[in-house]
């Protein structure tokens, strides 16, 4: 039972009850974990992957993964019910990793895509701020521009620079996030056991 009168006591937690997680490690220091899956051999019989068959995969591993670091070496150790041939298990490791590679490609040009048209949100936003302030205030005065329009351009421009800055806030580290799981995804390694 925990004394609640000393607050500095070092209290011994039970790993499963603090947000620890515990990690099985190989001689390589390599982190193992475990997953059902039949792809290999449906595929030993079919002699056929489909995308929709590594789509399913990659959902299966990416919650087995989700916990880890994205820099952290994972090992799938794949329990299957009917034993698959070497031939079907480097068929569909090929092919799931071509498919995940494709899957990065795509991202990545949207990650690209999407910082270049912020960006170009945050230099509009700019130069209509230094035209504002800097050439229209400074050489035509406010007589040029009517106050409140003077104000809403004003308040166009902020917007822009404020439109990239929520995206770096909210949605860059998101993103580069999940291009790192991708590519932590290209290079795991597949450990077959047979489920008993």
């Amino acid at each position: 039972m925990r004394l609640f009168r000393n607050f500095f006591t070092k209290e011994k937690l039970n790993p499963a009850k603090s947000n620890k997680l515990l990690i099985q490690r190989d001689k390589e220091g390599k982190a193992h974990v475990a997953m059902h899956s039949t792809i290999f051999s449906d595929v030993n019989e079919n002699i056929l992957a489909s995308n929709s068959m590594f789509a399913d995969l990659l959902n299966d591993i990416t919650p087995c993964i989700e916990p880890y670091s994205v820099k952290e070496k994972i090992v799938v150790d794949v329990f299957e019910t009917k034993e698959s041939d070497e031939f079907a298990r480097d068929t569909v490791i090929i092919g799931f990793r071509r498919y995940v590679n494709a899957c990065l490609d795509g991202l990545k040009k949207q990650h690209l895509s999407r910082f270049f048209l912020f960006f170009s949100f945050l230099v509009l936003g700019i130069l209509i701020e230094f035209i504002l302030y800097g050439i229209v205030q400074k050489y035509a005065g406010v007589e040029f521009l009517t106050h409140w329009l003077f104000k809403s351009v004003e308040v166009l421009g902020t917007l822009f620079i404020w439109q990239f800055g929520g995206y770096l806030a909210f949605e860059y580290l998101g993103e580069r996030k999940q291009l790192n799981r991708y590519r932590q995804i290209t290079n795991i390694e597949f450990n077959f056991k047979h489920w008993d």
